[in-house]
């Protein structure tokens, strides 16, 4: 029996003449009621998923568009309970705004052959138990896309979803759940704590999806040299000296920042922090910086900076970009040091935001040289704080 998985009956394109934008908000008691309404000025998907923690009740839901829900856009809003009534105290969500919509012709998946053909990928997916089947709309470069999607466990017990184009191949596969377990390792070589403080040393890593090849359900990290990781199936072993070191180096770098993030805040991303190393390869840039939810990263030109993508303080700084623009609602920064310009550059940056800034700092150093170190500062923090000077 062929079954056919049925998209509302419409196929939706998306006009490639309009960029795909995301936008989050905010709103509590208190705040401008226009925050609200930008909150609940999408469509958003009926189902709803509802938690109760005390005398709170926190629902949660997706931007839909037609009905089909939008993945990695959220909907979270927090009731109180105050004289037997549940009253709305905050509310917070990621809203896409999708490109032009036209209904042009009926469209349908056929599941037995998206599950097939799933059931090849590995060994593991031989045997399945499928928990949900959805239509979703998932960003694919920059546009939205129609696509089925399917949740399940494979023979190991571990929880997966894929998704499949419209043509039923499958284009996505990644794990979903705990981000570290014990199971399908791949081996790689990393510094733990930085060239200067560990030695080369073997690891697993076991958070790996299949497409990209190198990312978890929260990070995709990609390069701009020549030499690229195109599979996860074999050993991610490579010389320091090998450009596609730095892509391995950097993943292990930011899962553990990541993993940090959630433990310590409970925090949840909504999508991909993305990390792009060799930027401006053949060129050995300086670049270090994070912008619109990516972090860039150069090699470093072997003269004022070099082997930047080793570097873990640089690393964890660069994520730390990403954990505020997710709506952190206070902010303190603590610093050893701190320089004049440092500190103008955050009154800068934070100068039209509600959320309140405190800088906490042991000195305020008389100000920055031209590489930007502190003068007169303390030589090498780094070294200094691990004892290596």
């Amino acid at each position: 029996m062929k079954i056919m998985f049925l998209l509302l009956s419409v196929l939706l394109t998306f006009s490639c003449q309009k960029k795909m934008v995301s936008e989050r908000a905010s709103w509590k008691t208190g705040d401008d009621l226009k925050n609200l309404e930008l909150i609940n000025s999408p469509e958003w998907a009926k189902m709803t998923s509802t938690i109760d923690v005390n005398d709170e009740k926190i629902v949660m839901t997706r931007q839909s568009v037609l009905g089909i829900p939008i993945e990695n856009s959220y909907l979270k809003k927090i009731y109180k309970k105050t004289n037997g009534t549940y009253v709305l105290t905050r509310a917070e969500a990621l809203i896409t705004d999708p490109p032009e919509i036209r209904i042009v012709r009926g469209l349908s998946f056929n599941e037995n052959q998206i599950i097939k053909d799933l059931q090849e990928q590995q060994a593991s997916f031989a045997k399945i138990t499928v928990v949900n089947k959805e239509s979703v709309l998932i960003q694919r470069g920059k546009k939205l896309a129609p696509a089925f999607k399917v949740s399940f466990f494979d023979r190991l017990g571990e929880p997966w979803s894929a998704y499949a184009d419209r043509k039923d191949h499958i284009f996505k596969i990644i794990r979903e759940g705990s981000q570290f377990d014990e199971k399908t390792p791949v081996e790689a070589t990393v510094f733990p704590t930085g060239p200067k403080l560990s030695s080369l040393t073997e690891v697993f890593l076991t958070i790996l999806n299949f497409q990209p090849s190198l990312s978890s359900n929260d990070i995709v990290v990609s390069t701009e040299a020549d030499k690229k990781i195109t599979s996860i199936d074999e050993s991610l072993k490579f010389d320091p000296k090998d450009v596609r070191f730095d892509q391995v180096q950097v993943f292990y770098y930011l899962n553990k920042s990541v993993s940090w993030m959630k433990e310590k805040f409970s925090v949840h991303f909504p999508s991909n922090l993305e990390v792009v190393v060799h930027v401006g390869f053949p060129e050995k840039t300086n670049a270090a910086f994070y912008f619109q939810n990516k972090i860039r990263l150069g090699a470093g030109d072997d003269k004022t900076y070099a082997q930047i993508a080793q570097d873990p303080s640089i690393i964890s700084h660069e994520s730390f970009h990403y954990l505020i623009n997710l709506g952190a609602n206070d902010i303190t920064a603590i610093c050893i040091l701190s320089a004049p310009e440092g500190v103008a550059a955050v009154e800068k940056e934070f100068a039209s935001s509600a959320v309140p800034i405190t800088i906490v700092t042991g000195a305020l150093d008389e100000r920055l040289n031209e590489n930007g170190y502190i003068v007169p500062g303390l030589g090498d923090a780094g070294d200094r704080l691990y004892g290596v000077v």
